[in-house]
Order: structure tokens, then C-alpha cells, then sequence
């Protein structure tokens, strides 16, 4: 009896039960954690690849099916066509208008024509192209012997030929400017095959100073220029409506000379004087009458040096003690 009832007790004995270390709650929560970010991280992931090949079939749609060039338009002034200046630049209706070459199709265009000074592509969505002509200005010809060049602002010749006709004033004559081995597009500042180091450096120096005075000119709004003598660098010499040449000496202090020099002219010259006036000095201004076209001079007059504003009225001629021993030979010669 005693004994059935200890099996019972053995049998309502509650069995022993490992207890579960104290983080084990914890690590469960850290994996649960680590679980989701990886979840998460796929799912980023996915949506990378999605966007990467959304973006990448736009792009080949873009490149193959969509934006095909329907028209091709010009824009600004030239003295060419439209047609011509589109077949020049190699671009064709149908190619797609992301993959133009716009720097190619450019140049192509500036090379082929002169009076182009530069030319910018544009693309305008989503299927037509537009081409903006700036034109180039002329600036001035070169002359030498029968041969003429005609050069834009930059340098660049746009016009060669032969025996220019100089009753055309619509833009100066510059003579002492070698204009040999020159061709149509060239740069006479850049270098150029067949023309000598030391005519490449005179047309360098040559041309910037007509550059400097162009300027002045713009600045002063100087009139009346019919040519420009750059044959002695260090005395540039402009003609002043068939009848009166203008000596400047150096490119220094080119608009004050040629404020000083519309001073003299409008305040002490007549209209009908023709001669030379010596302005290299600053603030005076040396008269010399006679014919520019035959070279005959008559006694040089030193005018009053003020500028304008100042109100002295009269001239003064030079004694051959005080005038430079050149001008004095030359009245003695008379």
C-alpha cells in the first residue's frame, strides 16, 4: 500500500526544466532585428534594379524610338540661305536629336563660310534643332599693290581679290599690312604655312593696333576715316576725307588724339585746308598745307594745343629757327 502511493507521488513529481540563460530574450530580439534590415535592404535593393532599368530603357527609347528630328530652322543675319547654311552643317531630318554633334555640326558651318563668325546649336524639344548665325562684321581692307583683303573683327579674311575699288568708304583702306599667303578663312593673326615668322609677327602687331584704333574711333565717334596707314609702326597715319592726313604717332592715348584732332578740325582748320596735321605730341597739333596726292607741303603752323572747351582764336606760324630741322630744310627747299 505504502509503496503505491510513492509510485503516485512519484508520478505527480513535476519534471525538472532547464531554465533558459537570462539574454536569451534578448538575442532573440536582436536576430528579429537583423532579419528585418536584411528584408529591408532586399527590398531597397529591388527598387534600385528597378529604377536602373526604368532609366535605362527610357535611354533607349530616348536614343532609338523618341526625339527624331522633324525641322531644322536658322536664326540671325548672314548673307546666305537657310538651306545652305543646314546642308553645311551635315545634320539630317530623322537622326535623333540627343546624339547631334553639335560642335561638328558648328564648325562645319564656320568653315565653310566666311562671313559666319560663330554659330550655336541648339536642341529644342522635343524634335527640332536651331541654328543661331552670328554674322561676321567687317573691319577693315587690306591693301597691297592689287591685291585686297577684306578682314572681320577677329582677324579672320572673308573676302580676296584683286583690284578693290576705293571709292567705296564703307569701310577703311589699311595699307602697310603684307596680305600674301592669305587665303579666304585664314586668320591673319594665327600662323599660317608659307608666310614668314618675322611678316606673321609684323601682321600681329599691325593688326592690333588697328584694333587700338577702331576703338578709339567707336569711343570717340570719330567720322570722316577713309584709310589707314600702318606702315610705320610707330607713326599710324589716318586719311581724313580726301584731304587731310592725320599723323598719331604711337598707339598711346589714341582717343585723346583723336578727340584733340576733331577739335582742331572743326575749331581751327576751314573746310577747304588740305594738308598734314602732326598730332603724335600731345596736346598739339602741327599743320602742314598742301596736296596729300602729290606730296607738295607748304610751311608748317603750329595750332593753338588746348582742347576743346578753350577759346583761343588764332594761329600761329612757326619761324625756321623753331621748327623741327625736317620742316625747316623743307621751306628752305621752297
Amino acid at each position: 500500500m505504502n509503496e503505491t502511493k510513492r509510485k503516485r507521488k512519484t508520478r505527480r513529481a513535476k519534471p525538472v526544466v532547464n531554465q533558459p540563460p537570462a539574454n536569451h530574450s534578448a538575442a532573440r530580439t536582436a536576430n528579429a532585428k537583423r532579419r528585418k534590415r536584411r528584408r529591408h535592404g532586399r527590398y531597397i535593393l529591388h527598387y534600385i534594379l528597378l529604377v536602373v532599368f526604368v532609366l535605362a530603357a527610357g535611354i533607349a527609347l530616348s536614343l532609338t524610338v523618341f526625339f527624331h528630328v522633324d525641322g531644322i530652322s536658322v536664326s540671325g543675319d548672314s548673307p546666305y540661305t537657310d538651306q545652305e547654311i543646314i546642308d553645311a552643317s551635315g545634320l539630317q531630318l530623322g537622326e535623333n536629336l540627343l546624339r547631334i554633334d553639335k560642335e561638328k555640326a558648328a564648325q562645319a558651318i564656320v568653315s565653310q563660310f566666311p562671313y559666319i563668325q560663330s554659330v550655336t546649336v541648339q536642341r529644342n524639344f522635343p524634335s527640332r534643332i536651331i541654328l543661331e548665325i552670328t554674322q561676321a562684321k567687317k573691319l577693315g581692307v587690306l591693301l597691297q599693290d592689287n591685291q585686297y583683303l577684306v578682314i572681320g573683327e577677329t582677324g579672320k579674311v572673308l573676302e580676296k581679290g584683286t583690284n578693290y575699288d576705293t571709292n567705296d568708304t564703307s569701310i577703311p583702306i589699311i595699307v602697310g599690312v603684307e596680305v600674301d599667303g592669305y587665303e579666304v578663312g585664314d586668320f591673319i593673326t594665327e600662323e599660317k604655312e608659307g608666310v614668314e615668322e618675322q611678316q606673321k609677327a609684323l601682321n600681329q602687331e599691325g593688326f592690333v593696333m588697328f584694333q587700338y584704333l577702331v576703338k578709339a574711333i567707336q569711343d570717340t565717334g570719330f567720322t570722316g576715316i577713309s584709310s589707314i596707314d600702318l606702315s610705320d609702326k610707330l607713326n599710324m597715319k589716318l586719311k581724313y576725307e580726301d584731304r587731310l592726313i592725320l599723323e598719331l604717332g604711337s598707339e598711346a592715348d589714341l582717343s585723346a588724339k583723336l578727340k584733340f584732332a576733331n577739335y582742331v578740325i572743326q575749331n581751327k582748320l576751314e573746310e577747304a585746308d588740305e594738308g598734314w596735321l602732326d598730332l603724335s605730341i600731345s596736346k598739339e597739333a602741327w599743320f602742314t598745307p598742301g596736296d596729300i596726292h602729290t606730296g607738295q607741303q607748304g610751311s608748317q603752323i603750329l595750332l593753338p594745343g588746348e582742347h576743346a572747351g578753350n577759346s583761343s582764336e588764332t594761329s600761329s606760324e612757326i619761324s625756321t629757327e623753331s621748327l623741327p630741322e625736317e620742316s625747316a630744310n623743307l621751306e628752305d627747299n621752297e
